[in-house]
């Protein structure tokens, strides 16, 4: 089915004719998201299992896998066409990722020295599988009935710093309903 949309979660496969995969959101998996890095892809090397990302139409991400040989037929080929079959892969991935997270967290808690310590870096672990650039968790305060701020992991940004530290003051009491 030449330009369906079956298989691919949606997406309508047409409108990345003629586009390269960095046009439309793509991004690489590993090698620090850099398209250089990916041989074939602005070559004419031959890719196999190339992992890529790109947002689906429900606002998450995708994962694909594709295998391929640049396109060579015209004179000059254009960097990123590749003639290829690309493969969903975003389940697969996905159980990958969090396997992977839960043994990280499971390590982390294990070589921790305190557990202000493990909660820090089971924080740190999450945020980096999930891409997120923070991470706060508020522990319940039994005896006055709310939570409060316990351990936060945050990139090296002032402003996500700031936020973390500012969060610090924050108590969260329980609502009716």
């Amino acid at each position: 089915m030449t330009g369906s949309s079956a298989g691919h979660g949606g997406i309508d496969t047409k409108k990345f004719l003629g586009t390269f995969r960095w046009d439309r959101g793509a991004v690489p998996v590993g090698d620090g998201g850099s398209w250089k890095a990916q041989g074939g892809v602005e070559g004419k090397a031959a890719v196999t299992d190339f992992l890529f990302k790109r947002p689906d139409t429900k606002g998450g991400m995708r994962h694909i896998s594709t295998s391929g040989q640049a396109d060579c037929r015209r004179q000059r080929p254009i960097p990123g066409a590749i003639a290829a079959s690309p493969r969903t892969s975003t389940d697969a991935r996905r159980a990958q990722e969090l396997q992977s997270l839960e043994h990280s967290v499971a390590h982390s808690i294990a070589a921790a020295e305190s557990v202000t310590a493990a909660m820090t870096a089971a924080i740190r672990a999450i945020c980096e599988t999930e891409g997120w650039e923070c991470g706060r968790y508020f522990r319940p305060d039994s005896e006055a009935g709310v939570l409060r701020f316990g351990e936060s992991w945050g990139i090296q940004d002032p402003a996500i710093q700031e936020f973390l530290e500012r969060s610090r003051e924050i108590v969260y009491r329980p609502v009716p309903g």
